[in-house]
């Protein structure tokens, strides 16, 4: 396989889903790097689906060019990626909450999606590398494939759907299958290679002041619901979108990374929030305490020595996802 064989900023890429929570950082991180970016969104006539791109463009080095694609309609990304020697597919749903239909909001886009996507990139023979968005969810199940504690990219997750499967369950079948899906594709040609990012809960501050992501919702109910104290895995989004320009740019890169910058429990989070915002959001009584559960650890170890990544610490994101979602919240008011 050749995959990516130099990096020439006079050559477009394209990002799909660009208007996402992490596919806005991602095209901001492209454009400080003086890239020509093709970026896709459902309707490029829909401001409110554009102005954060627009706002994300000026005084960068890198020059923006808007597509209308969707992940449902064959044939729709061939424009935005002709001529691109990089695709970053950020474009999935991440929806676990208020879904009526998870097979038909979720699954469905996923695997859909990520066939269209990678049939315009078979299509166009100037693109080298495809680097796709997919989630810690396609890699974590029960117990670590090496029968340790300790998650590392050779593992899989296994699990199983059917109709009367949670939203929760179906999304992360859906990231396993899209990613399979991917790597099979992949592995079927020799032109382009591909380069996996399986980041863990993404949070940090939102670029849109039109953001409807499952990680505001994520943490609205930190700051007002009734949450359990549940282990959780968190990574920057800031860092995922280092993350991801590092995967596209060096020719090195390779497989699958896993994006981990702290394993914890809701409770230190919640904690957290309450010493920062004392007055405005008191100590939180956790519906259930679940911190004796065994947990597991996952070993970013790769995405530290192949990508140079170095994880900001919990309190900086946790902060900036507080203030991000107050804004968005006082500007829907």
């Amino acid at each position: 396989m050749q995959g990516l064989r130099e990096v020439n900023r006079n050559i477009p890429v394209c990002v799909t889903g660009a208007n996402g929570f992490v596919g806005l950082h991602v095209v901001r991180r492209l454009l400080e790097d003086g890239f020509k970016v093709h970026a896709t969104v459902r309707d490029k006539n829909d401001l409110r689906k554009t102005d954060a791109l627009m706002r994300v463009a000026k005084g960068k080095s890198g020059t923006l060019q808007l597509f209308s694609a969707d992940l449902l309609q064959v044939g729709s990304f061939r424009e935005a990626v002709r001529g691109c020697s990089v695709v970053y597919h950020t474009a999935s749903p991440f929806l676990i909450s208020n879904v009526k239909n998870p097979f038909e909001q979720v699954l469905e886009p996923a695997l859909k999606g990520t066939q269209n996507v990678l049939d315009a990139v078979n299509e166009e023979d100037s693109v080298q590398r495809v680097v796709l968005t997919s989630s810690i969810a396609a890699i974590r199940d029960r117990v670590p494939s090496n029968g340790g504690s300790t998650f590392t990219e050779e593992d899989w997750n296994q699990t199983t759907v059917d109709q009367d499967s949670s939203a929760g369950m179906v999304y992360a079948y859906s990231k396993a299958a899209a990613e399979r899906k991917a790597w099979n594709m992949a592995n079927s040609q020799a032109r382009w290679d591909l380069v996996v990012i399986n980041p863990a809960l993404v949070l940090g501050p939102s670029l849109s002041e039109h953001a409807t992501s499952e990680s505001f919702e994520i943490v609205k109910n930190w700051v007002s619901g009734d949450v359990e104290n549940a282990r959780i895995v968190l990574v920057d989004v800031r860092d995922v979108a280092d993350a991801h320009l590092a995967a596209g740019t060096r020719v090195t890169a390779s497989g699958r990374y896993l994006l981990v910058a702290e394993t914890t429990f809701r409770r230190r989070v919640l904690d957290l929030i309450h010493q920062m915002y004392p007055g405005k959001y008191p100590p939180k009584e956790l519906s259930k305490d679940v911190e004796t559960q065994v947990g597991f650890d996952f070993d970013n170890k790769r995405s530290r020595t192949d990508l140079s990544i170095s994880y900001r610490p919990l309190e900086e994101t946790i902060r900036d996802a507080v203030e991000s979602y107050e804004t968005l919240r006082n500007s829907r008011l």
